[in-house]
């Protein structure tokens, strides 16, 4: 199942580790600590494929398991805590994941102190949901608090420093800070290709964002091959729907805006919002997008 995670195939993750629960319960009980790490990764992969309200009950009954068996003021505690407030934000609950987050932190610094990698995870979350909020101004605390214990621990090529310069990249960008944007995704970028190859889905995010800065400082040319390579990732991969739809949408706007082939652009807005569409709560952001844009350059 792990595996499979790794190669973004999670729905056949899901039914891995929806097996091994149910011989875990056989074998155990539905009261055994040992099933914390089926039901937190069963989680983990039904958020993945948006499937939110079932991943919000698993979380919530391993935060409930983790409590009865090690005590409230376990480490093990904060991280599902962790897992539990990033599904209430893929909900849209961001109060809710706010003070959830803010649980975990507290518990990692009590437990752990003020320099784990456990913490610059949560602290980073913190940062994602200030973004999704709408609050950038406050995100950039939480980004740069991940980074600098990262720093602090891991090799300047770790993926995970990766991880916290896209964050930093995806919040310039926010903030029409469109140099120093491109400076953290390229220098993220290449972290990525060296440790983890060029076809690596965790590369997705990071050229799809890329390629949306490029854009946007009015380069779509150099954007399209950049996100072609984004979109054959995604496609290449678990194919969750809203992720392929993102890439397809964001190279139609550079094909667009580079008045290359704009009746493929165009078709390729047109199949990205009925995939949205089609996606749930997953994909609404993508067809508020989508619609949008028809509306200002379809009769065009």
């Amino acid at each position: 199942g792990v595996i499979m995670v790794v190669q973004d195939k999670f729905q056949e993750a899901s039914r891995y580790f929806r097996l091994s629960l149910e011989q875990k319960e056989r074998a155990l009980g539905k009261n055994h600590l040992e099933l914390a790490s089926a039901l937190h990764n069963l989680g983990l992969t039904l958020s993945s494929q948006g499937k939110y309200q079932e991943a919000q009950d698993i979380h919530q009954r391993t935060l409930a398991l983790k409590k009865a068996t090690l005590g409230p003021h376990h480490p093990q505690v904060a991280r599902s805590l962790n897992a539990l407030a990033s599904v209430q934000l893929r909900m849209g609950q961001h109060a809710q994941a706010r003070d959830t987050y803010l649980r975990a932190v507290a518990l990692y610094e009590k437990t752990l102190g003020k320099q784990s990698l456990e913490l610059a995870i949560t602290v980073s979350n913190l940062g994602e949901l200030m973004m999704d909020w709408g609050k950038p101004e406050k995100a950039e605390a939480f980004f740069l608090r991940g980074l600098a214990i990262r720093e602090k621990s891991l090799a300047p090529d770790h993926p995970k420093i990766a991880s916290s310069l896209h964050n930093l990249g995806v919040l310039q960008a926010e903030l029409k800070q469109f140099p120093k944007a491109l400076r953290h995704h390229q220098h993220a970028l290449r972290i990525l290709e060296k440790k983890l190859g060029a076809k690596h889905p965790a590369l997705a995010s990071v050229l799809t964002d890329l390629g949306v800065c490029l854009v946007d400082m009015g380069r779509p040319q150099k954007a399209i091959k950049i996100l072609r390579r984004a979109l054959a990732i995604r496609q290449s991969g678990s194919g969750i729907s809203h992720l392929v739809a993102n890439a397809r949408f964001h190279l139609a706007r550079a094909l667009w805006n580079a008045k290359r082939n704009r009746k493929q652009a165009l078709a390729y807005v047109r199949q990205a919002q009925q995939t949205c569409a089609q996606a749930g709560k997953s994909g609404e952001r993508g067809l508020a997008l989508t619609k949008r844009w028809l509306a200002r350059h379809a009769g065009r």
